[in-house]
């Protein structure tokens, strides 16, 4: 995985609460911490996990995965509220994209997230998904499926063998933190990834 191409990738990330909140705060009131119509008419989406594999969409996939999950929400009705995010999610291949997402409102702190994003950065071709119960505003669990394309080269009967393009489903399960708390765990994970880089660099040279 490219470090500064990751790294980049999440500096992007935790600036679009950023921007979105300059862009609506002159027509909509909106909230950095999540709430209903007609305590908000929008709020700051910040999600931030951890997960572990269900189902493994190929073999070398590693067990456990981190997905950073930043956007805008509008209220659209006091219990359904739409948006679209940006998404990280690191793993064996790092996979960053655009989503678009649904909150059914349960009360003014319980909800139920889905979302449905595709992967722009070139490493995975696909569809990836999101269902999240959040029993408060700063906690959820959630399942991420997604189906990938890949490719197999099994029974070749020529040489060079052919790639036989595979449609592959993955699942992983774990649990998120929103608002404030996302926040501090996005910046203590960036900080620790950058120490990591550095310290690898440092290694070889």
């Amino acid at each position: 995985m490219d470090g500064r191409c990751c790294v980049s990738s999440i500096m992007l990330c935790l600036c679009l609460p950023a921007l979105a909140f300059a862009q609506a705060a002159d027509q909509t009131t909106v909230c950095w911490r999540a709430r209903p119509k007609p305590q908000c008419s929008a709020f700051v989406l910040t999600d931030a996990g951890i997960y572990d594999r269900l189902v493994k969409a190929t073999p070398e996939e590693r067990s456990i995965a981190a997905v950073l999950d930043y956007g805008l929400m509008l209220n659209v009705t006091p219990h359904d509220a739409v948006g679209a995010s940006f998404f990280v999610s690191i793993e064996t291949n790092a996979a960053v994209g655009p989503a678009v997402r649904y909150r059914r409102w349960f009360d003014s702190n319980a909800s139920l997230d889905l979302a449905l994003g595709v992967p722009t950065n070139g490493r995975q071709t696909g569809v990836f998904g999101l269902v999240k119960v959040n029993p408060t505003d700063w906690f959820g669990v959630a399942v991420r499926p997604k189906l990938i394309q890949g490719y197999d080269y099994t029974n070749c009967t020529t040489f060079p063998c052919a790639p036989v393009t595979r449609i592959r489903f993955g699942a992983t399960a774990g649990f998120e933190l929103s608002g404030p708390p996302a926040v501090a765990a996005s910046l203590a994970g960036l900080l620790a990834f950058v120490i990591a880089i550095a310290a690898a660099g440092g290694a070889n040279d």
